[in-house]
């Protein structure tokens, strides 16, 4: 997982910010949870892992290694292994103290990641690396003509709306699409795009409102 969160920025930044709401999504992660619980039990049974650790402590091992492996990948390319072989020596049994008692149950953990990931100002070490030098170059890789066609009956219409009209719906989701493929801050979304905050705004929307998963869906069939 950490090499992963090393070389992939687009799930990196998935995973430490917050995925959009999908049945689809939520048993994935339901699904890694458990596998995690079998893992670290079949691992205490067999003496691999103190047998004081708890689920919690796994768990919130891994999210903090979400955030800064990444970070530390730009940096150095290999030095997170390091850090990652000390988190991991700190499981296995060993003759010590033992550990103070849990103050965090699974249930506190879940809400602690949601309300990590409500926030869209909350700094994280990946906000301290400005965007990839070739911001500019991104209209070389927008979106096709033909795969245009095939996404934009399934974006929502102004029809009906009160307010405002709808941005260009194809540039909102090729600034959407560039911010995921260079781990890019909102805030520091190239300005032809326009304002962060709606395109903020526009993504949590279709995300809450399934527009990613009916897009997914229909490119699928196509």
């Amino acid at each position: 997982m950490c090499a992963t969160f090393a070389t992939d920025q687009a799930f990196a930044d998935l995973m430490a910010r917050g995925k959009p709401r999908s049945a689809a999504l939520d048993e994935v992660g339901e699904r890694c949870i458990r596998l995690v619980g079998t893992l670290l039990e079949r691992a205490q049974s067999q003496g691999a892992v103190r047998p004081d650790v708890e689920m919690a402590d796994v768990l919130l091992v891994m999210f903090s290694l979400q955030v800064v492996v990444p970070a530390a990948a730009q940096v150095a390319p290999d030095g997170w292994r390091r850090h990652l072989a000390l988190a991991l020596d700190a499981l296995r049994p060993r003759d010590g103290a033992a550990l103070p008692p849990a103050v965090m149950t699974f249930e506190q953990l879940v809400e602690f990641g949601e309300r990590a990931h409500s926030d869209p100002h909350r700094p994280t070490l990946l906000d301290t690396h400005s965007c990839l030098p070739n911001a500019r170059r991104h209209r070389a890789e927008a979106i096709s003509d033909e795969l245009w066609a095939l996404i934009e009956p399934e974006l929502p219409t102004s029809d009906g709306r009160r307010g405002r009209p709808w941005r260009d719906h194809r540039k909102t989701l090729e600034a959407i699409l560039w911010r995921y493929r260079t781990g890019c801050p909102w805030r520091d979304l190239p300005t032809e795009f326009g304002p962060w905050q709606t395109l903020w705004k526009r993504h949590r929307r279709w995300s809450e409102d399934g527009v990613y998963q009916r897009i997914v869906e229909r490119l699928v069939r196509s």
